[in-house]
């Protein structure tokens, strides 16, 4: 069952990431998907836009949401497979992966956003780290 956990988020995850826009994901619950040969890497390591995070709301929401739905992610999948380096490794490459292939669906790859991904997959490693030394169980072990 932690599996299905797992992969029904996953796909919530993909969809919100892959989708051609997250803002009328948001808004208007719309999803479309639009595959591209065009892609640009011009922007992928530009810092540009942490300026912009200033002033729009909608922007930071944004990537809080990159935040929480890879910390959520964490969580289910090292629920599932727990916490092992490898598992670790294999989430945090996932995650990057996700982030470059939205230049195949018409939305921009950020480094900075690979680095929010790994923030929130980390944070899960640790909170799951920190419960298996307090409570000196595995967190797979548990139901």
């Amino acid at each position: 069952m932690r599996g299905i956990y797992f992969f029904i988020w996953l796909a919530l995850f993909l969809i919100g990431m892959w989708t051609e826009s997250s803002t009328r994901l948001i808004y208007d619950q719309h999803v479309a998907f639009t595959l591209t040969r065009n892609v640009s890497w011009e922007n992928f390591w530009s810092t540009d836009y942490v300026e912009a995070l200033r002033h729009s709301g909608g922007l930071l929401v944004s990537k809080v949401a990159h935040v929480v739905s890879s910390f959520l992610l964490g969580l289910l999948f090292f629920r599932w497979i727990g916490l092992k380096l490898d598992a670790l490794v294999c989430l945090l490459l996932g995650v990057a992966v996700v982030e470059v292939l939205q230049e195949f669906f018409t939305r921009e790859a950020y480094a900075l956003d690979i680095m929010l991904n790994a923030t929130g997959v980390l944070t899960a490693a640790l909170l799951v780290s920190l419960w298996q030394v307090e409570t000196g169980r595995a967190i797979e072990d548990t139901d």
